[in-house]
């Protein structure tokens, strides 16, 4: 199976399963229900480079951990036997950092 690359301003990212976690980010219980969260597994280059728009900058590199809205879910599809999610960079409400 060919690989897989995200389009254009769009991330590939594969979402976690909902868990509880301890430390990291404190997200309050009203909101915790309504994010997601994931890793990046791919990062467009470009919202349209045939235009000469300008190039995203990687902000969120293969691996880094994300967090979104519930409602992205809907922009989810298989590919072989994972399940990815399409987002917009702006998509991403907050994300991971490593020390």
């Amino acid at each position: 199976m060919p690989k897989i690359k995200a389009g254009l301003d769009r991330l590939l990212v594969k979402q976690f399963k909902e868990e509880s976690e301890k430390g990291g980010i404190i997200i309050p219980d009203s909101v915790q229900k309504e994010l997601q969260k994931g890793m990046v597994v791919d990062c467009g280059e470009s919202t349209n480079p045939d235009l000469g728009e300008f190039k995203v900058p990687k902000m969120f590199p293969i691996g880094t951990v994300v967090y979104f809205d519930r409602s992205f879910t809907t922009n989810k599809f298989k590919y072989g036997e994972e399940e990815l999610i399409s987002l917009k960079h702006s998509d991403v409400i907050a994300y991971e950092i490593k020390d």
